[in-house]
């Protein structure tokens, strides 16, 4: 899947629907949770492979992994990626801004 066609936020949405952490994830898919978080702030872009066996594993279509570059997440979906982003980094510096960022998305 090209760059242009994955969403590393629309992947980190479906993983979080899926009430899965990165690394039961990673583990469940055989990759390194940090090349997970890697696909998931936009770093890197994963292979076919990845990508079939993360929409098995989460329940889901590879179709689902992409979007328009223009998407912006429903109510639900915006509280759901809120809560997880916290949720994740309590009590931490926030790392360096990064692509695809809730924050960067269009209200």
């Amino acid at each position: 899947m090209s760059e242009r066609h994955f969403h590393p936020l629309k992947f980190r949405l479906m993983r979080v629907k899926a009430c899965m952490g990165r690394a039961e994830l990673a583990r469940k898919i055989g990759v390194k949770t940090g090349s997970l978080k890697d696909w998931e702030i936009g770093r890197t872009v994963p292979g076919w492979q990845s990508l079939l066996k993360a929409a098995k594993v989460l329940g889901c279509e590879v179709a689902d992994f992409k979007t328009a570059p223009d998407w912006i997440p429903d109510e639900d979906d915006r509280t759901l990626l809120e809560w997880n982003i916290k949720r994740q980094q309590p009590g931490r510096p926030q790392p360096p801004r990064m692509p695809h960022r809730l924050e960067d998305l269009p209200t």
